[in-house]
């Protein structure tokens, strides 16, 4: 999808089709969308991981449970194994339920910055002239 958006960045870039006061809209146009997808993913990675982990924590449990029926005293060996699963269990409930770190934020701004460079590189003397024109207005 990023790539759709480079694209569409290099073709408003090529054409010139962008009037002065449209590069900021142009902008958000382009880049609306695919931070919109961006937290849309990530929101469906959070289902995924979480989905994934309630079924690995019920089979633990089931484990742990199947354990502890088989009578009234239980083994050296069979403590510690229920011992070491409720471990696992911990660590499984402790991990995050999410993808989304800073790292993968820095990642996605990375990746927006270099078509937004290209836009405002290509359009720049419609942008200076913009700028002229709103100090202009403001003097008077």
């Amino acid at each position: 999808m990023i790539f759709f958006g480079t694209l569409l960045t290099i073709f408003f870039s090529v054409s010139n089709i962008l009037p002065r006061i449209g590069i900021g809209v142009s902008l958000l146009f382009m880049w609306g969308y695919t931070i919109v997808l961006f937290i849309g993913i990530q929101n469906i990675l959070s289902n995924i991981i979480v989905r994934a982990k309630w079924k690995t924590l019920n089979k633990i449990q089931e484990q742990i449970r199947e354990l502890e029926s088989q009578g009234p005293v239980l083994s050296k060996e069979t403590l510690e194994h229920i011992g070491k699963l409720i471990d696992y269990h911990d660590r499984i409930r402790a991990t995050r339920n999410t993808a989304f770190d800073l790292r993968a934020l820095l990642n996605f701004l990375n990746s927006l910055i270099l078509p937004t460079i290209s836009v405002l590189l290509s359009n720049g003397r419609d942008l200076l002239d913009l700028l002229a024109d709103i100090g202009s207005f403001t003097k008077k």
